[in-house]
């Protein structure tokens, strides 16, 4: 079986694939801000050549002065942006590092607590051999046994019982007289009526023979609250029983030394949740830094918006538009080669916005297949599956979904489907993750078996006690519910 850990560690490096995905869209867009930039600038200097070309020194001079400090200024700012884009993109680099160091003490980390629980685990079946020898022991988990069978047998008979009024009880809750009567007490102390009503309800009474047809009718109803009474006394006794029986199991399995053991198991797993924790915050940390480099490479932080903003109004000069319409009427060709190499950035910088736009597209498509799969991961664990008795059926089918879903033809949602309907647990007396006892070894559930609708109480199912399959399934009476161990 294609192990909990297996399926973890594939997981990871389905991440891992999607952060370099990631990173070579930002590295694409970065490249192509550029470009955008450089044709930025292309575009100021043919505007500063024409003007030197068609207008007269003063206006040339000022126009020329004009850019050259708008272009000094973006200079600037870009300096400083590129500085910022180093940063943070050592800071992404670093959290990548410590993330995959995450990972790592993770893995060794399980492997540590997985240990200790095994260690506990080979101590509660020398307790289960040490209890097989104990007479008091097993006569008293034969009358726990007892009395369960005893209390599921008796809610059978109750069920059977509640059937039978259903189904005996209907001809008498269709017959409107005798409702009448039922529901007025007729022929009980409880009725109450003056002469005249007490002449003709006697006479309905005779006429339909209501006083056989009520005791009948009241025996019918009777029974199922007797059964139920006596049900709720068994099930009683059966929890008193199970309650001796799990503080003679505990009182062997501290004798054996299982506290310090299940300390370790304690102790072991905080340091797990430590770890978890800090994959966590480091993931948020990541994500927000990636936001930021994504600002840059889309060209929508401080530094790129304002010196865009200073080389688009150095272009809304007043002479711009008088440059580009006396280079139309010269027969000079220098000039009409500079505007005509105005359109021609202006196309290649439309191009360029629209592969932008497409890797704007891509890169969110990315992002968001990145923050789904951490979404799986952080369920997978939550719910165990990465635990040491945690298995999948069909190891290359969840194998071939992890590589749909990198290859975006599988849905987040989707991919959790599967692994929860492919995962299993193996059964252990330990629940690894939520501290406590489980599952004993040698508890056997039939199949046979009516429901059992008491709820049952908070204590662990004790060794070798066999429940219906329907045993605590809904109901009112009764306390919690029995801890059945992580993975049942």
């Amino acid at each position: 079986m294609y192990s909990g850990r297996q399926a973890l560690s594939d997981i990871d490096s389905s991440l891992q694939k999607i952060r370099s995905h990631l990173s070579q869209t930002d590295y694409d867009l970065e490249q192509y801000g550029q470009k955008l930039l450089g044709l930025r600038q292309q575009e100021s200097d043919s505007y500063r050549q024409l003007a030197k070309m068609r207008l007269d020194s003063m206006q040339a001079n000022q126009l020329t002065k004009q850019l050259d400090y708008a272009e000094r200024q973006a200079a600037q700012l870009l300096l400083q942006r590129n500085d910022k884009i180093q940063e943070v993109s050592q800071q992404i680099q670093n959290s990548q590092d410590l993330q995959q160091n995450l990972d790592e003490q993770r893995l060794v980390q399980a492997k540590q607590l997985d240990y200790a629980i095994e260690q506990l685990e080979m101590l509660l079946e020398e307790v289960d051999e040490t209890l097989a020898k104990d007479d008091g022991y097993s006569k008293q988990q034969l009358k726990a046994q007892d009395l369960v069978d005893m209390t599921s047998n008796a809610r059978l008979k109750t069920e059977q019982a509640e059937e039978d009024l259903e189904e005996k009880g209907k001809p008498y809750r269709d017959d409107k007289i005798f409702m009448y009567l039922w529901n007025r007490h007729y022929g009980t102390k409880d009725y109450d009526a003056g002469f005249i009503t007490r002449f003709f309800d006697k006479k309905l009474a005779d006429h339909i023979r209501y006083d056989k047809a009520r005791i009948n009718y009241f025996t019918l109803n009777n029974i199922p609250k007797k059964l139920a009474e006596h049900t709720d006394n068994l099930q009683q006794e059966a929890e008193e029983a199970m309650q001796k029986l799990e503080a003679l199991e505990r009182a062997a399995e501290i004798a054996a030394g299982a506290e310090t053991k299940e300390a370790k198991v304690d102790e072991e797993r905080n340091k797990l949740a430590e770890i978890d924790k800090g994959i966590t915050t480091e993931e948020e940390n990541f994500k927000t830094l990636i936001e930021q480099r994504e600002a840059f490479n889309l060209g929508t932080d401080r530094y790129i918006a304002r010196a865009l903003d200073i080389l688009v109004d150095s272009f809304k000069a007043d002479p711009i538009p008088q440059l580009q319409d006396e280079a139309r009427q010269t027969d000079t060709p220098r000039d009409d080669h500079l505007v005509n190499q105005l359109s021609v950035l202006r196309e290649r910088k439309q191009q360029l916005e629209n592969d932008v736009s497409r890797l704007e597209g891509q890169h969110q498509s990315v992002n968001r297949k990145l923050e789904e799969l951490k979404e799986v991961r952080r369920k997978f664990k939550r719910s165990d599956f990465d635990a040491y008795n945690s298995g999948f059926k069909g190891g290359d089918l969840i194998s071939s979904m992890l590589r749909q879903f990198v290859t975006d033809q599988l849905t987040g949602n989707e991919l959790w489907r599967i692994f929860k309907n492919k995962q299993r647990f193996i059964r252990r007396r330990f629940k690894q993750r939520h501290g406590g006892i489980g599952l004993p070894g040698g508890i056997n559930f039939p199949t046979s078996g009516s429901s059992f609708p008491g709820k049952i109480p908070n204590i662990k199912i004790p060794r070798g006690i066999r429940f219906p399959s329907g045993w605590g399934g809904g109901g009112s009476s009764g306390g919690g519910g029995f801890k059945t161990g992580g993975g049942f």
